[in-house]
This record gives structure tokens, C-alpha cells and sequence, in this order.
């Protein structure tokens, strides 16, 4: 009987349970380790009350991914929400220098300041700041009076000097269409079917050969962490499987060695 070594990562692609679609593949994981369970029950009698007969039953199989990259398809997979695209709202902050309105009025005096912006900001969720910094917010700016056109604000001079830093927070819509993952309270991830491949290395020959393994019927957990931090080893992101039988069937897992 022939004997393998394993020192590789499983390739995994997701398939849709209706339409038999792939909806997502993975390949660049770090780690993909089974782990495979069962409950246990004895019964006992005797001197030393010791076990005369075991009975074995619930099977659990559990897959456990790891991935190198963060995947947006992977995260709405664990959702349960597909991505969206489309254009989006998005809140930003600014720090920038007011400017000078020209022309003045006759009398020469400067009527209105212009804040120059980076997008065109949209006057529901508008507010600005004078700032000494940069950072710390300091007198609010009445903007009431104010007056967006293209990327910038522009507010009657009583309200702020040329030349004064300002802080503004502001929404703007995207220009591109964007990707979006929510995370709704509503829904989970549904069943799919999961195929991984990877190599074992013959302990005769020392050729690697294929290996496939097939799940016809899996759950990914709905409950994931996203690391976030700029120190330390890069962010892996993990990803837990759930094994279920069809109905009708007892296979769970097939491993399957092959050969082109």
C-alpha cells in the first residue's frame, strides 16, 4: 500500500447548491485543515467497572481556511449578502486653507471665502471647523448661508478670513461604481458545494500526485474577525466549514486520488 507525505495547501472553490455556478475560489490560502469527529457512548459493568461495548454516532467534519489575502467575495459569502455595486455615499474629512472670493465689492472689501474641496460635497451632512492644527476642531463655521458649487463651499467673508485652516466633514457621492459588503442582521450564508485540490507526495515514487476532495453539502460559519492593525505579521483571515449530509445519503467527504 502506498504511503504520502503532505506538505500542501488546499485550492477550495465554492459551487452554487442550485445552479451548480462556482461562486468562489480560493487560492492563496495559508491553511486548510480537516478535522473530523464523533461522539462516543460505553457501556460498563464488572470489577473496575470497566468498558465492554462502545458505540460510535454523530459524525461532525469540520474544515478550517485560512487565507493569505482578504477576499470581498469571501466575506460576503460568510454574510450572506452578495456585493453590491454601485455608486456610494462616502463621509470624509478635510483639512484646507480658505481662500479669497474674487471679484471684491466696489468698496473693495472681500464678501465671500471659498473652501476648497477634493470632491463636490453634498449639503445634507456638511459641517466645518476652524483649526489651528489641522486636527483639533475649534470654532464651528455658521454655514447656513453657504453655497456649493463644484468642489467647493463658499461662505460670506463675516463667517471666515482668506487664509484661515479650516476642518470640513462632508459627504460625497462616488464617481466609479463601487463594491460594497453589508452586513445585514437578516441574513446568513446559505449551503454550497465545495471542491479542494492539492498534491501528496508518494513515499516510493517521490512523485506528487492529484488529490481532489469533494463536500456536496457544507455551511460557512457566520462568524468571522477582520484584523486591522499596523504592526505585526500581514492579517490572515479564517474561514470555518460546517460538513452536512443530503438528505438521503451518509457521505459526507470524498478524498480522491487520481491520476490524469
Amino acid at each position: 500500500m502506498n504511503r504520502f507525505g503532505v506538505h500542501d495547501v488546499l485550492d477550495f472553490t465554492f459551487y452554487d447548491k442550485v445552479t451548480g455556478e462556482p461562486v468562489l475560489t480560493l487560492d492563496t490560502l495559508k491553511m486548510s485543515n480537516m478535522e473530523a469527529t464523533a461522539e462516543s457512548v460505553y457501556a460498563t459493568g464488572g470489577s473496575g467497572n470497566n468498558r465492554l461495548l462502545g458505540w460510535d454516532f454523530g459524525r461532525e467534519v469540520l474544515f478550517n481556511l485560512q487565507d493569505a489575502l482578504l477576499n470581498p467575495q469571501t466575506v460576503a459569502l460568510q454574510t450572506g449578502v452578495d456585493l453590491k455595486k454601485d455608486k456610494a455615499l462616502i463621509k470624509t474629512r478635510e483639512s484646507v486653507i480658505a481662500e479669497v472670493v474674487d471679484p471684491t465689492n466696489p468698496e473693495g472689501e472681500v464678501t465671500h471665502v471659498k473652501i476648497p474641496l477634493s470632491h463636490v460635497p453634498l449639503a445634507k451632512g456638511m459641517f466645518a471647523y476652524k483649526t489651528a492644527n489641522g486636527v483639533t476642531q475649534g470654532e464651528k463655521i455658521d454655514l447656513k448661508d453657504a453655497v456649493v458649487e463644484d468642489q467647493a463651499i463658499t461662505v460670506p467673508a463675516e463667517n471666515l478670513d482668506g487664509g484661515d485652516r479650516v476642518i470640513v466633514h462632508y459627504q460625497f457621492e462616488t464617481v466609479n461604481e463601487s463594491e460594497t459588503i453589508v452586513i445585514d442582521s437578516n441574513k446568513f450564508p446559505a449551503f454550497y458545494e465545495g471542491v479542494g485540490d492539492m498534491v501528496w507526495k508518494n513515499e516510493t515514487t517521490g512523485i506528487d500526485e492529484r488529490v481532489q476532495i469533494q463536500i456536496p453539502k457544507l455551511k460557512v460559519s457566520s462568524s468571522f474577525s477582520l484584523q486591522m492593525q499596523p504592526d505585526g505579521d500581514p492579517a490572515v483571515f479564517d474561514l470555518d466549514i460546517d460538513v452536512f449530509k443530503e438528505a438521503g445519503e451518509t457521505e459526507m467527504v470524498k478524498i480522491i486520488r487520481y491520476d490524469e
